[in-house]
């Protein structure tokens, strides 16, 4: 089904779920995050976002813990953790909700949420969650889609077997705003009126996704990807022996995050934003800080074109600038 944002390709997801499963409520992630629209909003992971306005709280919806391993909501450590994080989503269900669940909507990678990457087996374990309650397994892969990972879909590099992937940003190749959703055939129970949009579907955007998948879908684009990521993360990983504020470093392929910390480990915000207006004005580097400045984590996400040589221009910027403010 074609869409015009990730929001509303979300929310095309969740109607599917509902509708097919006959039931209406709808689980998220802490940090998670899915989209501008008040019902996207609602079902994100950030209250701030929902603060002065009431009709952006969802009444059928279930926020329940990220897979954070660096800050564990249970205080525990992979790979002995059991996956808490997975079996209390449970407890909410059973506890929580209204009994009536249809789905649960979740990024490969949280991607505004700090560019946190769940652990080897958190998906698997999610996948029997959800047939266990007959729930609609939707991945949110507006951020992770079309080879931001070397892969054409997060969901192929977690196995995360979903039933319905949305797509958005990268699918317009430049910026040509179209989004997606793609599905399992037993979940087309939508008709016509139940989810359309005027530049639905338009020419133009059509045009750009089509020639956007006809050079992402090419193997050696994505193996060209998967090896820039190599070179990105061996880069950044070299920075905290260096840098003391840096308390983690996380990523796949050309989409990073490193962790700001004070001297105790806490979340430096305050210094997370500093480095991004110094690199802007500084090094004209232009990056991104998680949860709109709310966060403690500096997004890196060089162009899935970017060259060698340029991922080391981004990484030695970024060096002077960890200098500078560090």
């Amino acid at each position: 089904m074609r869409d015009i944002t990730g929001s509303t390709a979300n929310e095309c997801a969740v109607k599917i779920a509902q509708k097919y499963t006959e039931s209406i409520d709808i689980v998220s992630l802490f940090l998670s995050h899915h989209g501008q629209t008040q019902f996207a909003t609602g079902i994100s992971g950030n209250a701030f976002r929902r603060k002065g306005f009431p009709n952006s709280t969802a009444p059928n919806h279930l926020h329940v813990p990220a897979p954070y391993c660096y800050r564990c909501h249970y205080k525990a450590s992979y790979p002995g953790c059991g996956f808490q994080c997975v079996e209390a989503i449970a407890d909410h269900i059973e506890y929580g909700s209204s009994g009536s669940v249809a789905c649960m909507i979740v990024e490969p990678i949280l991607g505004n949420g700090g560019n946190i990457v769940p652990p080897p087996g958190y998906f698997q374990q999610l996948r029997k969650l959800c047939n266990e309650y007959g729930m609609v397994l939707i991945a949110d892969e507006v951020q992770t889609g079309i080879g931001r990972t070397g892969y054409m879909f997060a969901s192929e590099l977690f196995d995360i077997q979903p039933d319905i992937i949305t797509l958005a940003k990268g699918l317009g190749g430049i910026g040509v705003p179209i989004a997606a959703v793609l599905m399992k055939s037993r979940l087309n129970v939508l008709k016509k009126h139940e989810h359309s949009f005027t530049s639905g579907s338009n020419l133009i955007s059509l045009a750009a996704a089509q020639s956007t998948l006809d050079v992402v879908a090419q193997p050696e684009f994505l193996n060209d990807v998967k090896l820039k990521g190599e070179i990105l993360g061996s880069l950044l990983n070299e920075l905290p022996s260096k840098h003391k504020c840096i308390g983690d470093v996380r990523g796949v392929g050309l989409m990073w995050g490193i962790e700001i910390v004070d001297q105790d480990g806490a979340p430096d915000v305050h210094k997370a934003n500093e480095i991004i207006e110094t690199a802007f004005s500084d090094q004209r580097l232009i990056l991104r800080d998680s949860r709109y400045g709310y966060g403690n984590v500096v997004k890196v996400r060089p162009a899935l074109v970017a060259t060698d040589d340029e991922i080391a221009e981004i990484v030695e910027r970024l060096d002077a600038v960890l200098q500078k403010v560090g």
